[in-house]
């Protein structure tokens, strides 16, 4: 009998998790796309020969086909019978996906996300609970971070591989099982899965976008005047300045020294897969970099990130930044505000986190640190541990009872 998974999600890295999916001959994928028009596109596709998950030639150029089962916009239709359900999603949609879902998930199933962030635990959790579920009628995953650069070339029809990372750390709870769930998952995404010591915790303090994209969009538009368009779309990472890698080195430093603080307060806690911005650049792509002497030359050479720019509207004749897009609207809220939230319960500075955060949410139009604490008004629309009631670091569940006494 065949196995079933469900993806959640219509973009780029469901493509490639439902196409790799599909191809597998004893497993069935279906599709959740809720958002207007995209289960119509992605039928389409289906009905044309379904997914081709193109390789670039420097991972081997394969082409992987694959044919999901059925594409829905309701969660009814494509839920109910699949004991492995995917988020392929940004985290600011985690909330009101999960809540769909949440009513029609099989007992046991295993609920994560392909790309991790912090408090992906506590989301699902709390969607779950409100359906009256308790965690141990089901099982939650997550992997550190995408496992592959990719991109849409046709919807619902093909997508491109630009870039596979050479394995992805994993966490998942239930613990016990958590090998042999890595193991499975290995074989679907076709590359290694390791998992790592730290839960979810760890997931989250690793997750290297929360370092990467906010000192990026910074450094090239906190001066701009909000009313000049640019003649053309800054290169994202090729364009890599100093000062922007000198913020990320900066922020990488804070999260570890959050990293250090939980350790020493909570024995046997294991925080070694939050690594340092300069380290993990050439673990995740090595093979793309060709001058590793600093770290602006290791975005900047980097031939995965080619051609990459800033992401932008249409705006008299030129262009003006899209803060809305999900480099500030996303890694602010759900990753940077949650890291600075966590930050506070440890009693630990972060100053250029602050900063970061406090030209972001201007540009946002949000509310989130307010006079040094997490407080503003916007904090139910992130996923700071303060938003789930968490108020002293003994209150999240996985630090539960671990402090030494």
């Amino acid at each position: 009998m065949k196995k079933s998974a469900c993806v959640i999600g219509a973009g780029n890295s469901a493509h490639v998790t439902a196409g790799l999916i599909a191809s597998q001959p004893d497993w069935t994928c279906t599709v959740y796309a809720p958002r207007d028009g995209e289960h119509q596109v992605w039928r389409a596709g289906t009905a044309n020969g379904g997914i081709r998950v193109c390789y670039a030639d420097d991972d081997g150029g394969d082409i992987v086909h694959g044919v999901p089962e059925k594409i829905s916009q309701h969660a009814e239709e494509v839920v109910p019978g699949c004991e492995l359900i995917i988020l392929c999603l940004p985290a600011l949609a985690f909330d009101s996906n999960v809540t769909d879902i949440a009513p029609f998930v099989d007992e046991g199933a295993m609920i994560g996300a392909i790309c991790g962030t912090n408090a992906v635990d506590w989301c699902i959790d709390a969607a779950m609970a409100a359906v009256g579920r308790s965690p141990d009628s089901y099982g939650v995953f997550s992997l550190q971070n995408l496992p592959w650069a990719c991109r849409v070339s046709e919807p619902g029809v093909s997508v491109e591989v630009l870039g596979v990372k050479p394995f992805m750390e994993i966490v998942a709870r239930p613990t016990a099982s958590v090998d042999e769930f890595a193991n499975m998952l290995s074989k679907l995404l076709r590359l290694p899965l390791r998992p790592v010591a730290g839960g979810f915790i760890g997931i989250g303090l690793s997750n290297l976008c929360q370092v990467i994209h906010p000192a990026v969009i910074h450094d090239n538009f906190v001066d701009w005047d909000g009313k000049t368009p640019y003649a053309e779309k800054p290169l994202f990472y090729q364009g890599l300045s100093e000062q922007a890698a000198d913020n990320m080195a900066l922020v990488s430093d804070e999260i570890r020294t959050i990293c250090a603080h939980l350790e020493r307060q909570f024995p046997g806690l294991d925080l070694s897969v939050v690594v340092h911005i300069f380290d993990w650049t050439l673990r995740a792509y090595g093979k793309y970099i060709t001058d590793d002497s600093t770290l602006r030359t290791r975005f900047s050479s980097n031939q995965a990130y080619a051609g990459l720019t800033c992401p932008m509207l249409p705006a008299n004749d030129g262009w003006r930044p899209d803060f809305q897009a999900r480099y500030l609207s996303e890694d602010i809220p759900y990753n940077l505000v949650a890291v600075r939230g966590l930050a506070e319960l440890c009693g630990v500075s972060t100053p250029t986190i602050d900063r970061l955060i406090h030209w972001a949410q201007d540009a946002l139009g949000r509310e989130y640190l307010v006079e040094g604490k997490i407080a503003g008004t916007d904090i139910a629309q992130s996923f700071a541990p303060q938003r789930f009631g968490f108020t002293e670091l003994d209150h999240i569940p996985e630090l539960h009872g671990r402090r030494e006494r």
